[in-house]
């Protein structure tokens, strides 16, 4: 048992050792061609980072700046825009085909979803070819596809804001996790436009 705990531990030292050396090697600014291009393929919109930040410890982590995602057209209004997107990895799931994220943080993000004129919104990407009332894909067995396994056990947005037609929610403040099962619990505030304020505002989802 001790000889395997050694082994364990001298592994995970030569995978942090690894990690930090490839950290040290990459320029970020080097990534964000390949990442803008892979953004911009899947929600068939431009899509513009500002300045990235790489780090390792205490846990690996990017940093962006300024992120940027067009509207329906390059006349319309963005339909993302943020100040700043900081996310923690943790390391150790990646091996077993998980992404579990410690933290992702979103500041002043700005949100506006057009909508057509039947009220619809104008989403990007394959949410946006997706039917109305399309039941979700299946496999060969006639069961529900699996995404990605994610969570994050901590997702936290500050002076958030969404515009969708008419509707508009201002000064949103979330705090809450993703669970592996994709369920989620979430903590929230935000001004109504028009209509009023939810304060310490609760939402558990499945």
């Amino acid at each position: 048992m001790r000889r395997l705990l050694l082994i364990t531990a001298l592994i995970v030292l030569a995978l942090v050792a690894v990690l930090f050396i490839a950290v040290s090697l990459i320029d970020p600014d080097r990534l964000r061609q390949p990442i803008v291009a892979r953004l911009s393929d899947q929600l068939d919109r431009s899509v513009e980072l500002g300045e990235l930040d790489l780090a390792l410890f205490p846990a690996p982590a990017l940093r962006v700046r300024a992120v940027r995602i067009e509207g329906s057209s390059p006349e319309a209004p963005p339909l993302l825009e943020v100040g700043e997107v900081r996310l923690r990895v943790a390391v150790l799931p990646l091996f077993l085909g998980r992404v579990v994220l410690r933290a992702l943080e979103l500041e002043a993000p700005r949100v506006r979803i057009e909508l057509d004129p039947q009220g619809r919104p104008k989403l990007p990407g394959a949410m946006g070819r997706e039917a109305p009332g399309r039941a979700p894909a299946a496999d060969a067995r006639g069961t529900e596809a699996e995404g990605p396994t994610l969570a994050v056990d901590t997702i936290e947005i500050s002076d958030g804001s969404l515009e969708a037609g008419p509707w508009k929610v201002e000064n949103l403040e979330l705090r809450g996790r993703l669970r592996l099962d994709r369920s989620a619990e979430l903590a929230f505030q935000a001004d109504l436009a028009g209509l009023g304020k939810l304060r310490e505002a609760r939402a558990e989802l499945e």
